[in-house]
């Protein structure tokens, strides 16, 4: 019979096998977020774009960051529209984290992300208003 320490390294050995290497890259993260299923309802793809929203942006915020910005539990509340089609428009600091500069970084990363899924087929309204909290550590 097989230890159960033993049974848990084999196992961990055959994810990490499997696993995709660290995400680092804008380009990297993007397959993995077309494997997003279509949203049952507009809740539904509110809460895939907040979810795909905050973890695409951290890894566009990455190279933006300096050790300052570290270090300080600062949170960025990023505000924006988006359209049917996953179109993001009208972006802004909805809240500041206090830090002015930090605000301009957040945002400028957030300017990079690409489209976002399309809204489910029973969407009634032409654009969504959406705000994601972005924590620096």
């Amino acid at each position: 019979m097989t230890r159960p320490h033993a049974l848990l390294a084999r196992m961990l050995a055959v994810a990490l096998a499997i696993a995709p290497a660290a995400i680092t890259t804008p380009a990297q993260a993007e397959p993995y977020a077309q494997l997003t299923p279509q949203a049952k309802d507009k809740a539904d793809w509110k809460r895939q774009i907040q979810l795909r929203f905050q973890t695409q942006i951290r890894v566009r915020l990455r190279p933006l960051l300096s050790a300052a910005d570290f270090g300080h539990n600062r949170v960025v509340t990023i505000g924006f529209s988006v359209a049917t089609d996953g179109t993001i428009s009208e972006l802004h600091v909805a809240k500041s984290s206090g830090a002015a500069e930090l605000d301009r970084k957040v945002l400028k990363a957030a300017g990079q992300m690409p489209k976002m899924p399309p809204a489910p087929v029973n969407a009634t309204s032409e654009t969504t208003t959406v705000s994601v909290e972005i924590a620096v550590p």
